[in-house]
C-alpha cells in the first residue's frame, strides 16, 4: 500500500510542478491467478500481475491533459513522467479557439490511434463477423488500411500487460497477424467459429467469443516532430472519448476529442481549440493513414480495453464535425 500511494503522489507531483491546477485518476493495482479446468481434460494455471495509471491533469476548466502507464509491475512503470506528460498537454491547451469543421489532416495521438486500432482488433472476431457487426465482414484477403498498417495480436510478448498464456478452453496462445501491410489476414477463432468458417482456432477463445489479448502496431519510421512538420494545416488530436457506430456494418462511427486538440499550421502546432467531433468510416481512416512514427506506447483505460502498442498516425481527410456540446 505505502509503494501504491507513492506511485500517486509521485504522478499528482509530477502534474503540478509543470502547471496543473488540479489533478485527478485513477490507479489500480491488480494480481490474478487465472485457473483453467475442462471436461476436455485440460488443466492450467496463469499468474498475473498488472499496474495501470491514467492521469488527467486541468490547466483551466476548458484545458486539460491525459497521460497513462501501463506495466506488468514496476519496471517500466512511470507515475512521475505520466503526470508531467498530462500536465504539459493541459498547459499547452490554454484558451482553446472554436475549431472549424470540415475535412483535413490529422495526426492522431497514441490514445485516440489507441481507440481505433481497439475496434479493428475487437471486431476481428468471427464471432461479431458471423453475426454481421463488424465491418471486416467478407474482408479476408482485401486491402482494408494502407500498406503502412501492418496489426498483430500477441500475447506471447514477454513481460508486458497483456501476457496470457492460454485460451478460455485451454488452446496455447500465439501470435496472429490480423492485417499484413493494409491486407486482412485472418479473423480471431475459437473452436466453434473455426469449425463453421473451415478454419482451426487462434488461441483467442473468450468465455463467450473469440477476442484479442494484446495488439501491436508495427512503428513507422518517423519522429512525432517529423510527423508534424509534414501538415500544411490540419488538427492534432490526443484523445477521445464515447466512440460509437451509426452502422457496425459499414464502419461508420464517431467520436468526441477530449482533452488537448490543436490546429497545425505549416508544420507547426499554433493554436489550441475545441468543440469538435470526428465523425467518419473506420475503414476509410484505415485506408488514408500515410504516416506512422517509431516511437510507440502502451495504452489500456476505460475507453481502450484491449492493452495496445501503438505509434502515433498521421491520416489523410479525417472529417470533423461540429460538436453540440
Amino acid at each position: 500500500p505505502d509503494r501504491l500511494i507513492g506511485y500517486v503522489e509521485d504522478a499528482i507531483k509530477g502534474a503540478l510542478e509543470k502547471g496543473a491546477e488540479k489533478v485527478a485518476g485513477t490507479l489500480t493495482a491488480s494480481k490474478t491467478t487465472i485457473t483453467l479446468a475442462t471436461s476436455g481434460q485440460v488443466y492450467k494455471t496463469q499468474k498475473r500481475t498488472g499496474l495501470e495509471l491514467s492521469v488527467r491533469a486541468f490547466a483551466s476548466e476548458v484545458s486539460s491533459g491525459h497521460s497513462v502507464s501501463i506495466a506488468r509491475d514496476q519496471r517500466g512503470f512511470q507515475p512521475g513522467e505520466t503526470g508531467r506528460t498530462a500536465a504539459e498537454m493541459a498547459t499547452a491547451a490554454k484558451n482553446p479557439e472554436q475549431g472549424q469543421p470540415g475535412k483535413c489532416m490529422a495526426l492522431l495521438g497514441p490514445l485516440v490511434f489507441a481507440d481505433f486500432v481497439n475496434q479493428v482488433g475487437i471486431l476481428s472476431s468471427a464471432f461479431l463477423v458471423d453475426a454481421g457487426q463488424s465491418f471486416l465482414m467478407d474482408k479476408i484477403g482485401v486491402e482494408v488500411a494502407s500498406e503502412k498498417f501492418t496489426l498483430v495480436d500477441d500475447p506471447t510478448v514477454g513481460d508486458v500487460f497483456g501476457t496470457r498464456g492460454f485460451d478460455d478452453e485451454g488452446v496455447p496462445t500465439r501470435k496472429n497477424v490480423i492485417v499484413d501491410k493494409g491486407v486482412l489476414k485472418t479473423y480471431l477463432h475459437n473452436s466453434t467459429t473455426a469449425k463453421k468458417f473451415g478454419a482451426e482456432t487462434t488461441g483467442n477463445a473468450g468465455l463467450i467469443e473469440p477476442l484479442p489479448w494484446n495488439l501491436v502496431v508495427e512503428p513507422g519510421e518517423k519522429s512525432f516532430e517529423d510527423l508534424v512538420g509534414e501538415v500544411d494545416e490540419g488538427i492534432y488530436v490526443t484523445n477521445d472519448w464515447y466512440l460509437r457506430y451509426q452502422n457496425y456494418r459499414n464502419g461508420d462511427f464517431s467520436t468526441i476529442p477530449r482533452d488537448g486538440m490543436f490546429l497545425i499550421e505549416k508544420g507547426e502546432i499554433a493554436a489550441s481549440i475545441r468543440e469538435l467531433r470526428i465523425s467518419d468510416n473506420m475503414l476509410r481512416i484505415l485506408q488514408n493513414i500515410i504516416g506512422l512514427s517509431k516511437s510507440r506506447s502502451w495504452i489500456k483505460w476505460w475507453e481502450v480495453d484491449v492493452p495496445t502498442f501503438v505509434p502515433c498516425a498521421l491520416v489523410e481527410d479525417l472529417n470533423f464535425t461540429k460538436s453540440l456540446m
